[in-house]
């Protein structure tokens, strides 16, 4: 009888033990996917704050745009010259080029 209490108890033990194991498995495999996640979420927030520093060029580069199309404009209505089309359209299409030489210039610099 005292043999087979201690085979119970024996028994309950290894259940344990091995219950402790499976435990301890998925403790390991949560604490590996936390790190994971937490990874992916600094790359996130890395690549956030960079579309808004990107954002906030785009921003800049328009307000800078529009200002010189402002500008263009109404220095042709004050000429009494009719603005053509064709040349406006190329004057915005040389600011814009020269906005983005400015922009790489400056991404040159940075890098530097």
């Amino acid at each position: 009888m005292l043999s087979e209490r201690k085979r119970e108890l024996e028994d309950q033990v290894n259940a344990v033990l091995e219950e402790n194991e499976l435990l301890q498995n998925t403790v390991d495999d949560l604490r590996e996917g936390t790190l994971v996640l937490e990874k992916q979420y600094h790359e996130k927030v890395s690549q956030l704050r960079q579309s808004q520093l990107e954002l906030q060029e785009v921003r800049v580069s328009h307000r800078h745009l529009s200002a010189r199309f402002e500008e263009f404009t109404e220095e042709r209505s004050l000429q009494g010259l009719s603005p053509n089309p064709a040349s406006l359209l190329c004057e915005i299409e040389q600011s814009m080029e020269q906005e983005e030489q400015e922009q790489e210039r400056e991404q040159v610099h940075a890098c530097t």
